[in-house]
């Protein structure tokens, strides 16, 4: 009964830690080798992560892909072969 009161509290404050207010989208976004591609994003993004790798190369935050503040809005760009789609998380 303890673990499930236990796994019940955690559930319950992983809810108050991340609000059902803030909405999700997938993005696909991808540059060949060589080039680099921006994707827009919605306007306050709070995070961006790999959701699925479509592309042979590695993606890899910071190397071949990452997000960059723009006034008015965020975007994502991608290069060096990096094609993937993105789970964005934001108000």
């Amino acid at each position: 009964m303890k673990t499930i009161l236990s796994i019940a509290a955690a559930v319950l404050a992983l809810g108050i830690a991340y609000p059902a207010l803030a909405e999700v989208k997938t993005i696909r976004c991808g540059a060949e080798k060589g080039d680099e591609r921006v994707c827009e994003l919605p306007k306050k993004t709070q995070q961006v992560m790999v959701s699925r790798q479509l592309s042979k190369k590695d993606c890899t935050r910071g190397k071949n892909w990452d997000v960059r503040k723009k006034s008015g809005h965020d975007e994502l760009w991608t290069r060096n072969g990096c094609i993937a789609e993105f789970t964005v998380r934001y108000d």
